[in-house]
């Protein structure tokens, strides 16, 4: 139980980070040259690479890109990341 705790709770928060770069990306479009949003989208992006290297380390991968297993197709195995399991 503890496991599908922290599995839900990390998954939620790379949404929540990835909304944000979304957010951020939609207002640089129109303010490209606006620092402190440029600054922002910088450091979600990298916690949103920790957070997904952190869940695909603990749970496996969460697009099939990332599977790096040459002896099993490993993006099929497990609960999907949005299964509440």
């Amino acid at each position: 139980m503890a496991n599908n705790v922290s599995r839900k709770k990390l998954m939620r928060e790379i949404m929540e980070t990835d909304f944000v770069l979304k957010e951020l990306n939609l207002f640089l479009d129109t303010h490209p040259c606006h620092r402190a949003a440029l600054e922002k989208f910088q450091r979600y992006e990298q916690k949103s690479a920790i957070l997904k290297q952190e869940y695909e380390k603990l749970f496996g991968p969460l697009t099939p890109s990332v599977n790096d297993n040459l002896e099993t197709w490993e993006w099929i195995c497990g609960p999907w990341p949005w299964e509440n399991r």
